[in-house]
């Protein structure tokens, strides 16, 4: 890795936490409003603080095990949330929503 490729990174990880400190500092005075579920305060910052380097995301399942998807579906039909980018978070980047998105699709995922 070249000197201007690490500034790069370093520059982009501060952005991060700079993100992650504003995102947590947002969700903890909702929280103190009482507008979140504590539950779900803490898996988003969770999430918030496990993506401040994440992984590359893959666009397909290569490698992904048939047990992994009937997981992924029943998390995402149990969550009232819409879309798939929330959940690729809360996966730490393991598979793109892209994927998840083709997944649901094909095999006809439902929100309970």
């Amino acid at each position: 890795m070249n000197a201007g490729s690490t500034n790069h990174h370093v520059l982009a990880r501060e952005t991060a936490r700079t993100l992650a400190l504003s995102v947590e500092g947002a969700l903890m005075q909702r929280l103190a409003q009482g507008d979140v579920d504590v539950e779900r305060l803490q898996t988003s910052l969770l999430a918030v603080a496990s993506g401040i380097a994440p992984p590359r995301r893959r666009f397909i399942n290569r490698g992904m095990r048939e047990e992994f998807w009937q997981e992924v579906r029943k998390r995402w039909e149990a969550d009232p949330r819409d879309g798939y980018a929330w959940l690729s978070r809360e996966l730490n980047g393991e598979v793109s929503n892209a994927a998840i998105r083709k997944h649901a699709i094909d095999e006809g995922w439902a929100k309970n």
